[in-house]
């Protein structure tokens, strides 16, 4: 989907449009009776998949605007939600510890898998570029990933070095690398030929959130609870830049 538009989180979602030189609000999304955690395009734009503390997620026309489905079957929050590269399967993790995966069809949705190896909340679920593999971050300070297909899901590889909660987990685009954040305040680099951790990024004072890496997949952004946004060099594991939430910047040396 085109970066002009951004989502606001809340119960409901909106949709802006930041091409104008005021943003504008365009679409407002209503139906969740609780707050909407993650929000998710499709590869090709055309839907928007949310997950919620409603235990259910919803999936979005982007055109009309109009709810699509309702995706039933986690019985705690749905923390984390994301589309296959395909477009036709979504991955989502629970407070229950557990993972689904949903297939997307013509005549309607299906849950083809449920499966848990996790021990605590699910916070982050990532597809691999090739859509063979999802990594999960979780509160037990572990990322696993698992091989899936439309038979089977078996976690083939279990991360661990985080000493607090996994919060988000990003593939580069080439599938080379996984980064990892986490309440420990640090960001990993996995490499995912050996999935030996390559580098840890340290700099941020408090939870790091969310993190997500520039198309040639040699930096990582992290924002963090330290209110500020950081921009690494990957390989080396420099931080280049430093934002804060007042609309300062600065170089971090």
């Amino acid at each position: 989907m085109e970066s002009s538009l951004l989502v606001d989180l809340v119960i409901t979602i909106r949709i802006w449009d930041m091409t104008l030189d005021s943003p504008k609000c365009i679409a407002i999304c209503r139906g969740h009776t609780s707050c909407v955690n993650t929000v998710q395009w499709n590869p090709s734009g055309t839907r928007l998949a949310n997950s919620s503390w409603d235990n259910t997620i919803r999936i979005w026309d982007t055109t009309s605007w109009k709810c699509l489905h309702i995706l039933r079957g986690h019985d705690r929050y749905v923390l984390s939600v994301t589309w296959r590269p395909s477009g036709n399967w979504i991955a989502s993790g629970s407070y229950n510890n557990t993972i689904r995966i949903w297939a997307l069809t013509p005549t309607g949705t299906k849950c083809l898998h449920v499966f848990s190896g996790h021990t605590e909340p699910i916070w982050a679920v990532n597809w691999n570029p090739s859509g063979t593999q999802l990594a999960s971050g979780s509160t037990d300070k572990t990322i696993r990933i698992w091989t899936i297909d439309s038979r089977n899901a078996k976690c083939v590889h279990v991360l661990s070095g985080h000493t607090y909660e996994v919060y988000d987990v990003q593939w580069n685009r080439m599938g080379t690398l996984l980064a990892s954040a986490s309440a420990d305040k640090t960001i990993r680099i996995w490499e995912t030929d050996t999935w030996n951790c390559q580098t840890i990024l340290k700099g941020h004072i408090r939870r790091v959130n969310s993190i997500s890496w520039n198309t040639m997949g040699t930096l990582v952004a992290s924002g963090a609870d330290d209110k500020s946004i950081r921009v690494w060099d990957a390989v080396t594991g420099k931080c280049l830049y430093g934002f804060h939430c007042e609309h300062n910047s600065e170089t971090v040396a």
